[in-house]
């Protein structure tokens, strides 16, 4: 049989005080002598109270609650942010409901409209831009940091960003580096965003040294392993295939991966292969990947600090650029 929920009313029963005595040496908003705060805080442990979270959110005006919207939630990527980001605001008393769109432009719309009146601040990590969406959100004084939107903090949107030019210079530059001379690109699907940044970042080293880039030799697809085993599957039915591969991050990288041992390609002896994000995976691979990490886990800290000082009312659009780290250099380059 279900027990009786202990509420205000039971503790300030068994205190000796008034209800509103309660919410005050809760809240802290009111001074309440040292005598009966004892009194109250005692009756709170005896009775095991737990303040009702939806009324102290119907007096605050505050849920308590930040949103995350992600693309896919099973890119560990994803999952680091957000628990980065949850790490970074529990303390403040604060939760994080993350949801996924599953890099629909519709769904992403719908998951904007919904955490609007359900959350206190909003993280937002699309697949696609959804510039007035967003501005509808500033304009209602909510808080958002828009993840790899830039481009975006010169129209009031805090931004967080990986300094993805500076990844595809890497990753480019790597594999020049290891003699490597017919490069190919398996990118994001869109000509835009953190995507596109690593792809001209591509197309510039290569213009630097003189080497090809052909358009058959960057593929814009979805960032799934089966767009990267699609991609594999073409470039391998050129003419001329690719002697490497940068895939946009690691799923990608590790659909590449698995058709090419599916196909007989040796990797790195015939075609070289390196993703983006260093997941766990990647080390666990055979020939283990050669990726750039992006810590997603410091990313998630970053912008949920930034999200609470928001909330507490700072001002002036922050960019935060997170750089591009250093190559880790694997088997299969």
């Amino acid at each position: 049989m279900a027990t009786k929920r202990v509420s205000n009313l039971d503790v300030a029963r068994a205190a000796g005080v008034s209800p509103t005595t309660v919410s005050h040496v809760l809240t802290g908003n009111r001074p309440v002598s040292a005598q009966a705060a004892a009194r109250v805080r005692a009756a709170i442990d005896e009775l095991g109270y737990r303040p009702h979270e939806l009324a102290r959110s119907l007096r605050t005006q505050r849920s308590l609650t930040l949103g995350l919207v992600v693309p896919d939630i099973t890119n560990p990527f994803n999952m680091h942010i957000a628990r980065g980001l949850q790490q970074a605001v529990l303390d403040q008393g604060y939760f994080v409901l993350v949801t996924d769109s599953a890099a629909d432009a519709g769904s992403e719309h719908a998951l904007i409209d919904r955490l609007l009146t359900r959350v206190d601040a909003i993280a937002f990590s699309g697949h696609y831009d959804h510039p007035d969406e967003l501005r509808d959100v500033l304009a209602r004084g909510m808080p958002v940091v828009w993840l790899g939107g830039w481009e975006r903090a010169r129209e009031g949107f805090d931004t967080a960003t990986t300094d993805d030019y500076g990844i595809g210079v890497h990753a480019t530059e790597h594999l020049i580096g290891r003699g490597y001379r017919r490069i190919a690109f398996l990118a994001t699907r869109e000509e835009s965003g953190p995507g596109h940044r690593r792809v001209q970042a591509y197309r510039d080293v290569c213009a630097a040294k003189g080497l090809p880039v052909e358009p058959a030799l960057v593929l814009h697809n979805e960032v799934t392993k089966e767009a990267g085993a699609e991609g594999v599957r073409t470039l391998m039915g050129l003419a001329e295939p690719p002697d490497a591969i940068i895939a946009t991050n690691d799923i990608v990288a590790l659909g590449a991966l698995s058709e090419l041992m599916r196909e007989g390609v040796d990797v790195p002896g015939q075609v070289a292969l390196m993703g983006v994000d260093d997941i766990d995976a990647a080390s666990l691979t055979t020939p283990t990947l050669t990726s750039i990490p992006l810590n997603g886990l410091a990313q998630g800290r970053a912008i949920g600090r930034l999200l609470l000082d928001r909330i507490a009312g700072e001002a002036a659009p922050t960019d935060l650029v997170f750089p591009a780290a250093d190559v880790i250099q694997r088997e299969s380059t």
